[in-house]
């Protein structure tokens, strides 16, 4: 009896040992993963998108902010160019501050460490093996890797500026002109609905 004992206090021994080992194991292996990723972002310049990104982003509220600022002061026909001049003053106070306190909060709400865990390592995970991303980094710390990933924020900048200036306005007209159209066929049909309540509807007094 006891011998049995022996034996199965033996065996449930070696089963933590084994469970504690195999979990060790998944341990050390997620944190190699991690360290690949780590890696992997490095080369790839993940950060200084990260930043071109929160840039590009402030570049746009700064030109549509200034657009709205020049399209207002031009429909203000009966002040004088001193007055127009000191409330373009004010506007480029207020988009300075605008920017500054959108950027903060900008990296207030999305930390960068955050998008890493949270967006971009979910997202290849899903897509690529740990060998395939071993791979795609090895080829980013060679040379023309490296040339790709300083370029990508000039590539991404003259693209942005081309758009801008040959795309970016026509679109909008467009779109404000489509918008306006079909928003004339809803009030269309709000004063027809209108029209055709009776009298005695149309003028009942709200119900308490």
């Amino acid at each position: 009896m006891k011998r049995v004992k022996k034996y199965l206090m033996a065996g449930i021994v070696s089963l933590i040992i084994a469970l504690s080992g195999s979990h060790f194991c998944a341990a050390a292996d997620s944190t190699s993963d991690d360290e690949v990723y780590k890696k992997f972002f490095n080369a790839i310049g993940i950060e200084s998108q990260y930043n071109q990104m929160i840039n590009l982003m402030i570049n746009q509220y700064q030109q549509n902010f200034a657009a709205g600022v020049q399209s207002s002061i031009k429909k203000l026909n009966e002040i004088s160019e001193k007055d127009k001049a000191d409330i373009q003053k004010v506007a480029n106070e207020s988009v300075a501050n605008f920017l500054q306190k959108i950027k903060a909060k900008m990296n207030e709400i999305m930390p960068f460490q955050e998008l890493v865990k949270n967006i971009y390592m979910p997202v290849y995970k899903k897509h690529f093996t740990i060998d395939e991303i071993k791979e795609i980094t090895s080829f980013y710390e060679k040379e023309t890797g490296k040339k790709f990933v300083s370029t990508a924020p000039a590539l991404m900048q003259e693209s942005v500026a081309i758009y801008n200036q040959n795309y970016n306005q026509k679109i909008m007209q467009a779109g404000t002109e489509l918008a306006e159209a079909e928003f004339s066929k809803v009030k269309e049909a709000m004063e027809n609905i209108k029209k055709n309540q009776p009298a005695s509807q149309s003028n009942e007094p709200a119900s308490k």
